[in-house]
């Protein structure tokens, strides 16, 4: 009877340890979701950051070289106190800016956490500004007809997943 209770109780030991080793893992993909909504957020802000200075700016992208197509930029996000909790890296490749194409492709990393360390989360998002003053095709008509998208951007994705 004593090697059968004591058996017992080694079994609700071991389902125990395991049920607690499930909660654990539990709360460490809670948490991974979260940083990963918050580096997408950190990522969004660094997208909005661009389309405003496009906005705002008519010379931005500053002109590099020939042979240099992308404008890159980096940013910190501070919480209200000052420290620092993410950075964004914007990148603008202008190689379609002209005719026919027209546009601008941004390439926005967002990462959480405190940059002077390896990220907590990483996410990827990439957009197209449009920049044809006139829908594509009727610039040779003698009444072009005028892009209702300019200035905006387009076929956004997210290259993440949680």
């Amino acid at each position: 009877m004593l090697a059968f209770g004591l058996l017992v109780m080694v079994l609700l030991l071991v389902m125990g340890l395991g049920f607690l080793g499930k909660q654990a893992d539990t709360y460490r993909a809670s948490a991974q979701t979260a940083a990963a909504s918050q580096a997408l957020e950190v990522a969004m802000a660094g997208l909005e950051d661009a389309r405003v200075k496009l906005m705002k700016d008519f010379k931005f992208p500053p002109p590099g070289e020939v042979d240099q197509p992308q404008y890159c930029y980096t940013e910190i996000l501070r919480d209200p106190g000052g420290q620092a909790v993410g950075s964004y890296t914007v990148t603008i490749d202008s190689r379609w800016k002209g005719p026919p194409s027209s546009i601008l492709k941004i390439e926005v990393w967002g990462y959480w956490g405190d940059p002077d360390n390896p990220p907590i989360s990483s996410r990827r998002v990439t957009a197209e500004w449009e920049e044809a003053e006139f829908l594509r095709g009727t610039e040779s008509l003698a009444t072009p007809v005028p892009n209702p998208e300019v200035g905006r951007l387009m076929h956004f994705q997210d290259h993440g997943g949680l």
